[in-house]
């Protein structure tokens, strides 16, 4: 009888600890601020259990666990830095100086910061050691590049795609199946108890950080980020055995 592969659910919550050390390792390798690295933090956690898990159920064994989670935490910070700068990239340049290079030309070149701004920002809030002329000698020889800027809805009323005609019913259709996943999730969340549903709802529906949600109930933060992982978990699979599509999943949390 062929041995059954570990249910890739479970594969999260034994090994949970060793997940967080790897994002760990990451946000201290990658100079993440404390926002960005709970950004992060929940990034890489929505990944890894997207479509059940399906990355963790990628694991064969031919390497240890350790070292597969550090890949895997490596290739999702570059899925999160493509997700948070889009579609501009950091320069040649920037890209030879490593993650202190790139850092400074996004603060600088995308972000709009004075130099000194980004030198201020790079040493407090990154904790990065580079004396400060290395800094300003690197920031120097970056080449100028326009911030990219963003376009308000009125500045988009003119730019109608004519090439759709069926949009309205697309989005109406596409409501309308939101709506029945949503009154699916309220089902399923009235299944876990009281203090469980608070903290899903504050933290996937209302956007708090799991520091703020020990604040507020008054609950010490470490051992929130697997209670509330662990929710999710359940929640996931109970949402994808009503038959729930993994991308209304995706977008309802």
């Amino acid at each position: 009888m062929p041995e059954q592969s570990p249910d890739p659910f479970a594969l999260f919550e034994q090994h949970f600890p060793r997940i967080e050390q790897a994002i760990g390792r990451t946000v201290r390798r990658r100079f993440l601020s404390e926002d960005e690295a709970d950004e992060f933090t929940s990034f890489a956690h929505r990944k890894m259990l997207a479509n059940g898990c399906a990355i963790l159920g990628k694991f064969r064994g031919e390497s240890r666990w350790t070292t597969f989670l550090t890949v895997v935490a490596q290739r999702l910070y570059l899925d999160f830095r493509d997700h948070c700068w889009g579609k501009w990239r950091p320069c040649a340049r920037a890209r030879r100086w490593g993650d202190a290079g790139i850092l400074l030309d996004r603060l600088v070149h995308r972000d709009g910061f004075q130099v000194e701004e980004a030198i201020r920002i790079l040493r407090d809030n990154h904790r990065l050691t580079h004396s400060r002329e290395r800094l300003r000698r690197w920031a120097a020889e970056l080449p100028f590049r326009g911030r990219p800027t963003r376009m308000g809805e009125e500045s988009l009323q003119g730019f109608a795609d004519s090439q759709r005609t069926d949009g309205p019913l697309l989005e109406e259709e596409r409501q309308g199946e939101l709506g029945r996943a949503y009154g699916i999730l309220k089902q399923v969340l009235a299944t876990l108890p009281s203090e469980d549903r608070v903290m899903v709802k504050m933290r996937y529906l209302d956007g708090l950080r799991v520091s703020e949600i020990a604040r507020v109930l008054g609950l010490p933060q470490k051992p929130l980020y697997r209670r509330i992982a662990g929710n999710l978990v359940r929640l996931r699979a109970s949402l994808e055995a009503k038959g729930i599509a993994a991308k209304d999943i995706a977008e309802l949390f």
